[in-house]
């Protein structure tokens, strides 16, 4: 990732990069259906360009609601905020965004840049350092959330998150019809085993420490402070025998 994409990515937090994992969807959709309909003739004389065709309708007048938001709320973001979180992306670089009159109302749209789509392919893609089998940001995110949920349903929907839970063997998660999740034993042994090193790779990420109690002491450092008080209490028990 170029290091301006980089910096604005690492700057999003949860909301911000589930509103651009969203928004890049539907931009590739976009992006495919347009070179579909090219390749089939369907569009041969239509000369948009894509600095239209990429609009994507985030909030319409009535009470209808867009596919954008309806794709939030399967990753469980439905609370207010559109045009402050939209504002803030655009500060970052990576979306335009404006409103337009439609109907008797106004809509709300965004078209993400290049910054941007550059940022989410990267991040879909690999963290840097990430291994073979270790998950990407967002799904790390999500297995935080059913870890604090701790048996309770979450909802969190999506093709993506089904490849990331439960196309694995044993699969992380138990999904409760489509788009609810309760984490399995295997999703609370991968927290537990790799928390330390997501917290390497994402540490933006607010994940608790599945052994809070334990003693963040290493055995090396407990021996040494061990001989040392001996070496104390001897010191000390000749002082007293010298007077």
């Amino acid at each position: 990732m170029a290091g301006k994409a980089q910096a604005a990515w690492d700057g999003l937090n949860e909301r911000q990069r589930n509103y651009m994992h969203v928004l890049f969807e539907h931009d590739q959709a976009a992006e495919e259906q347009r070179a579909a309909d090219w390749a089939s003739g369907r569009t041969m004389d239509d000369r948009t360009p894509a600095a239209e065709w990429r609009w994507i309708d985030v909030v319409t007048p009535g009470s209808t609601l867009t596919s954008v938001q309806r794709d939030l709320a399967k990753r469980d973001v439905r609370d207010p905020g559109v045009g402050s979180t939209l504002a803030a992306l655009a500060r970052a670089g990576l979306i335009e965004h404006e409103e337009v009159p439609r109907g008797r109302g106004r809509a709300v749209r965004a078209k993400m840049t290049r910054t941007g789509r550059a940022a989410v392919r990267s991040a879909i893609k690999a963290a840097p350092g990430r291994r073979t089998g270790e998950l990407a940001d967002w799904s790390w995110e999500i297995l935080v959330r059913l870890w604090k949920a701790d048996g309770d349903v979450i909802r969190a929907g999506g093709p993506a998150v089904e490849r990331a839970f439960l196309d694995r063997k044993p699969p992380l998660a138990h999904q409760h019809g489509y788009p609810h999740y309760t984490i399995s034993e295997a999703g609370r042994d991968h927290y537990r085993q790799g928390w330390a090193r997501y917290a390497q790779l994402y540490p933006w990420v607010a994940a608790p420490d599945p052994e809070p109690g334990a003693d963040p002491w290493p055995d090396t450092a407990q021996k040494a402070l061990a001989g040392l008080r001996q070496a104390v209490d001897a010191a000390v028990a000749g002082r007293r025998a010298a007077f």
